[in-house]
């Protein structure tokens, strides 16, 4: 069943070094707390989106990730984080609200360039 957006879409990019799951959390005095790498690129990320905002956040929604990372970077790894950001630039009100989401991964480059992230946002069309 095809999906067709609907009048309401958001297209997002970002370069840069990304950083996955994997390296969300560290043990702190006998607690787990999310490390300063991942704070930075989470800022990053909704910071670079925010001026993409739509009038009101996006609900429900569809999400169309396509990355290109190192050979060493578990892609699906990102998609989690991705999803934060987007809720924390208010481009979408909650990650509960995610109708579908697509996952393209393009190959791997090489040392010393950057990682590449692309999102398209948009809300599904009402079924008549």
């Amino acid at each position: 069943m095809a999906i067709k957006k609907g009048p309401m879409f958001v297209a997002l990019t970002w370069c840069g070094r990304a950083v996955t799951k994997n390296r969300m959390h560290t043990p702190a005095n006998g607690r787990i707390i999310k490390t300063a790498e991942y704070r930075k690129f989470l800022a990053d990320l909704a910071m670079s989106w925010r001026g993409r905002r739509p009038p009101v956040p996006l609900r429900p929604y569809v999400a169309e990730v396509t990355v290109c990372v190192g050979k060493l970077t578990d892609p699906q790894n990102l998609v989690f984080l991705i999803l934060d950001a987007l809720e924390l630039a208010k481009i979408v009100e909650k990650d509960r609200y995610l109708a579908r989401l697509t996952l393209d991964v393009r190959p791997a480059h090489g040392r010393g360039v950057a990682d590449q992230i692309e999102v398209l946002v948009y809300q599904p069309e009402k079924a008549t």
